[in-house]
C-alpha cells in the first residue's frame, strides 16, 4: 500500500498511479542486489516509486503541451478565392 499511496500523491489519475507501482516493482526486481542494508528497503522502494510517479507525471506534461486539443469552433478555414 505504500509505493501505491506515493504514486498516487504524486499522479492524479489511477491508472497512472498504478502504472508507476508496476514500474517501482520492475526496478526492485532488477536492482534489490543494490540495497545494502535491508532495514532501509521501505525508504529505497517508497523513494523509486515517487521518482517512478514524477517521471510519468513529467512525460504526461510533455504530452499536453505538444497535443493541445483542437477547438473545431476556433479552427481557421482557408479563405475561398474570389472570382475574377
Amino acid at each position: 500500500p505504500t509505493v501505491r499511496a506515493v504514486c498516487r500523491a504524486v499522479l492524479r489519475d489511477p491508472n497512472d498511479a498504478d502504472d508507476a507501482a508496476q514500474a517501482t516493482f520492475l526496478v526492485l526486481v532488477r536492482r534489490a542486489g543494490a540495497v545494502r542494508d535491508r532495514a532501509a528497503l521501505g525508504a529505497w522502494v517508497a523513494r523509486v516509486a515517487w521518482r517512478a510517479a514524477n517521471r510519468i507525471r513529467t512525460h504526461n506534461a510533455r504530452l499536453a503541451g505538444r497535443a493541445a486539443p483542437i477547438d473545431p469552433d476556433q479552427t481557421p478555414t482557408r479563405p475561398t478565392p474570389e472570382p475574377t
